[in-house]
């Protein structure tokens, strides 16, 4: 590992010209240098790094290059920042020879947050089997997660190839960590637990010149750079780390705000939505297995998305069975689906003849999934007066008359024997059956059914 002050001092430097370079919020920086050194003394290479910019969905990653187009920057002057940055990898060099004789060839240097890493390969660039197009796509298929798909035949054979050779042993690398505890005020960026979590959705739907890739597309397709990283951390929270472990949360809270955005529109507290989110997030954190060949972005997303719909389906008012309401959410799929193809609402009787199910299933589990309304909800109103829920509903069962009709009922009772009156009492009102009131008041079963029969026949007699 590098020592001594000078390499930290540039580890510094490099890092203050990425940051001054990228004239936008980012949330990681990739870079990747050679220096060879020839027969004659003299050192050439290459540099070139990618950032990708502040977003809740991954986006593309930006090349240097097209930086100063994108912001109308002077090209010129870009290029002396480039070729100051390069100057400060060929010292960098210089420094790791002089104290560990790491005589290396080239390196990635990662940034996210702030966590600053280094790998080291000591490959023989020269005598390579590998052009420098092969090894750029090796790059980025390892570093930037581009998907196997977007290369030719070509390079995913020499891609293959080359993730068997470091399999076997054959590119052996030298990683450096280290992390900084001071924001670049410029740019870049850790998401803030405070802020509201629908500025953070808003900020990134207004965000639109980027292209939006597909998340389940743009997985990790082998050991990456900040996949090992995680895995470290992972490491040390399996140790009982508490700093690792408070780290790890921190830097993975923009998977949670990414799977919240499944769930906008539903009229739900989205920061409510966050914390439980966050639970399903240590929850996945808590119970990965590191042996498995998983990424944890995989494992998790279904751990917190599960955690959110948990809580949606327990947090309701009215609590609906899961069959009820998955077999409401294939209904409302059906429908959905015939709208967009036939452009017209499709009939009960249709989708119940697409799902195999009873109509009136589908109108059970329907109105079962509907939210509960307020009695004060307001359903119209002018300038003068709103009419509410409650003004239209009537109570049927306490109306004027069945009130009068009561009045009458107790007058005939008060006709009745004080023994067949104590029973109608305990039956009708109480809701007593005839062998609980046998057994209150000392008599067979037998003898409650005929004073009962009796007394409202009685009563009938009466009441009429």
């Amino acid at each position: 590992m590098p020592k001594g002050e000078t390499i930290k001092d540039l580890y510094s430097e490099i890092r203050k010209c990425l940051f001054y370079m990228i004239p936008e919020k980012w949330e990681s920086i990739y870079l990747y240098a050679s220096v060879i050194q020839r027969d004659n003394g003299e050192e050439t290479g290459e540099m070139f790094f990618y950032y990708f910019p502040k977003s809740i969905i991954k986006r593309n990653p930006i090349n240097v290059y097209q930086i100063p187009q994108k912001f109308n920057l002077n090209e010129e002057e870009y290029i002396k920042l480039t070729d100051e940055l390069y100057n400060y990898i060929k010292k960098l060099r210089h420094e790791c020879q002089k104290y560990d004789k790491i005589n290396w060839t080239n390196i990635t240097i990662s940034i996210e947050n702030v966590e600053f890493l280094a790998e080291y390969n000591c490959e023989d660039l020269i005598n390579s089997i590998y052009s420098n197009e092969d090894r750029m796509a090796i790059w980025q298929y390892k570093y930037l997660e581009y998907p196997i798909e977007k290369f030719t035949k070509s390079q995913r054979e020499q891609i293959e190839a080359y993730l068997k050779e470091e399999e076997n042993g054959l590119h052996q690398s030298k990683m450096y960590t280290e992390t900084f505890y001071q924001q670049h005020e410029h740019n870049s960026i850790e998401y803030d637990v405070n802020k509201k979590v629908d500025e953070y959705i808003k900020e990134d739907n207004e965000t639109t010149d980027f292209t939006m890739v597909d998340s389940e597309q743009y997985q990790i397709q082998s050991g990456g750079f900040f996949k090992r990283r995680k895995n470290r951390l992972l490491n040390e929270i399996k140790k009982g780390n508490k700093e690792a472990r408070e780290e790890f949360i921190n830097g993975n809270l923009k998977l949670v705000l990414s799977v919240i955005k499944r769930f906008y529109g539903r009229g739900e507290n989205l920061d409510d939505l966050f914390q439980i989110g966050c639970i399903g997030l240590i929850k996945a954190m808590d119970n990965f297995d590191l042996d498995l060949n998983v990424q944890f972005s995989t494992y998790a997303v279904p751990m917190i998305a599960g955690e959110i719909r948990r809580y949606l389906r327990d947090n309701n008012m009215v609590r609906v069975s899961r069959s009820v309401r998955d077999l409401a959410y294939k209904v409302l799929a059906v429908r959905e689906k015939a709208l967009r193809e036939n452009k017209k609402e499709p009939t009960t009787d249709e989708i119940a003849k697409e799902l195999g199910v009873e109509k009136e299933e589908i109108a059970f589990c329907l109105d079962a999934i509907q939210d509960p309304v307020s009695l004060q909800e307001p359903v119209y109103g002018d300038d003068t007066e709103n009419i509410y829920v409650e003004d239209q509903i009537k109570d049927k069962k306490n109306s004027d008359e069945n009130w009068a009709d009561d009045i009458t009922l107790l007058e005939v009772m008060k006709k009745l024997k004080e023994k067949e009156r104590n029973i109608i009492n305990k039956r009708f009102f109480e809701g007593r059956t005839q062998m609980e009131v046998a057994e209150e008041i000392g008599i067979s079963q037998a003898q409650v059914s005929r004073l009962e029969k009796n007394a409202i026949e009685h009563i009938k007699k009466l009441y009429n």
